[in-house]
């Protein structure tokens, strides 16, 4: 079932050359993402050492509450306008498209930093918070959005080097910075998060500077089309971002309700650790890769482009698979004593647990990375199927898995529950492989895809 596919992908990579223009962008990606993860090797290293493992789990714990935050309240808009930026500049409606995006982006922000504000103290001992902890992250919540969002944009454009630049300069300095706070006495969680606040704004600010000035839209142009793309492509893919939060970080919060917040912050540091080659992979091949084919894949009618589209994204998704195998027996032979060095000996776990963690994140990003292929046929919502009932059943896994094991039980219900997505979304009813194999299927009865410059 898989061989005509898998046959035809590589017969058309072998027919495709690199163009310089996708050469540079290839290099400014990979020194982009070869930073951005060396200096979270940083991160984890310093602020494990200065924090412990509690305070640590709390100043994480925040920032991956505010993702889910994020999916919900920006998303809609954030990939709706991604998806329709190609479309907009054709169209003449890019201006009118700018504006909804900012708008949006402007009340959200204000409105999470304002109920943040009201909420920090009064929430405080309920969650075992200190008390403006929440305050804190609504801000890192306003600063850190528009700051992604400038990014992304950027991105999208293939503006592949201003993106580096930004991106590194961004990490490197909210690190320094947090270091400098917490050395400065206050090892905190809310000492963290304000310095982290105030780096993001600055470069929110900074990126918003590089992106392009469109002239105002006359009558004559197209309608603005983000308001319908938002319905039909922005919210299911927002619901789905939601059920994945769930899918790969709920288990850390149940561990935090059934054992204690030190032992989450040894599990997050783990879970760091045992996916750096993962996360890599799949930031290099997502950003690279999928501007390219969303570019591609924009006038769906084009059958022949629409499957080069796929070729794009079928190619970057075999790269990983094999690379990605060849790095787990690394954690079978060295997990325990690389973990203990990239954080300190209260942050130990055993050999058996890292590796159930590397296996589970080796399947978690290969998900993420088939993703793309339903975001570029717009199946979000076959996809969300997946994710919802994943998502569901995750909760109730992690619980009696930790319950019954503690920490190894939240590893191995990781791994049960990413090697089962995976299979499902794959070969499941309205899964990836269908959806290729239509592609390739019209293509070919179009002729024989051409394969032009990307």
């Amino acid at each position: 079932m898989l061989a005509p596919v898998i046959r035809q992908v590589w017969r058309n990579i072998s027919q495709v050359g690199l163009s310089s223009r996708l050469r540079s962008e290839a290099s400014w990606v990979l020194c982009n993402k070869v930073g951005e993860f060396g200096i979270a090797f940083v991160e984890l290293k310093l602020l494990a050492v200065l924090m412990g493992p509690l305070i640590f789990a709390e100043y994480r714990l925040v920032l991956t509450a505010l993702l889910l935050l994020g999916h919900a309240l920006i998303m809609p808009m954030q990939q709706a306008y991604l998806r329709y930026s190609h479309t907009a500049q054709s169209e003449g409606t890019s201006s009118a498209a700018d504006r909804t995006a900012k708008r949006w982006l402007t009340v959200v922000t204000i409105s999470v930093v304002i109920l943040a504000a009201a909420a920090s103290k009064p929430l405080a001992n309920l969650l075992g918070l200190q008390p403006w902890t929440l305050l804190a992250g609504g801000l890192v919540f306003m600063g850190n959005r528009w700051r992604t969002f400038t990014l992304q944009s950027l991105d999208f454009q293939r503006r592949r080097r201003i993106v580096a630049i930004l991106n590194i300069g961004f990490l490197a300095a909210a690190l320094g910075t947090v270091v400098l706070v917490l050395n400065m006495g206050s090892v905190s969680a809310t000492a963290a998060l304000l310095g982290y606040a105030s780096v993001a704004f600055v470069f929110g600010v900074i990126g918003l500077k590089y992106l392009p000035r469109h002239e105002t839209q006359s009558p004559q142009k197209s309608k603005n089309g983000l308001p319908d793309l938002i319905k039909k492509f922005g919210l299911p893919y927002a619901a789905l971002l939601i059920f994945q939060w769930l899918f790969n970080f709920s288990e850390r919060y149940v561990l935090g309700i059934q054992l204690d917040l030190s032992t989450v912050g040894v599990y997050i540091a783990a879970y760091i650790v045992c996916g750096f080659p993962y996360m890599m992979g799949l930031a290099f091949i997502k950003g690279l890769l999928l501007p390219i084919a969303y570019q591609k894949s924009s006038d769906e009618t084009d059958v022949k482009r629409f499957w080069s589209a796929n070729v794009i994204l079928l190619t970057g998704m075999a790269a990983y698979l094999v690379i990605g195998a060849l790095t787990i027996p690394l954690y079978w032979l060295f997990g325990a004593s690389f973990l203990e060095f990239m954080t300190s000996s209260e942050f130990a776990v055993p050999t058996g647990t890292i590796l159930c963690i590397a296996i589970a994140r080796y399947f978690q990003c290969l998900g993420m990375l088939v993703e793309m292929i339903f975001a570029v046929h717009k199946r979000v919502s076959g996809f969300l199927r997946y994710r919802v009932i994943g998502g569901v059943v995750v909760i109730p896994l992690f619980w009696y898995a930790i319950k019954w094991y503690g920490l190894p039980g939240a590893a191995q219900g990781l791994l049960v529950a990413n090697v089962v997505f995976i299979v499902a979304v794959t070969i499941g009813p309205g899964g990836c492989l269908g959806m290729v194999k239509v592609a390739r299927r019209n293509a070919s009865q179009a002729g024989q895809p051409e394969h032009q410059s990307v």
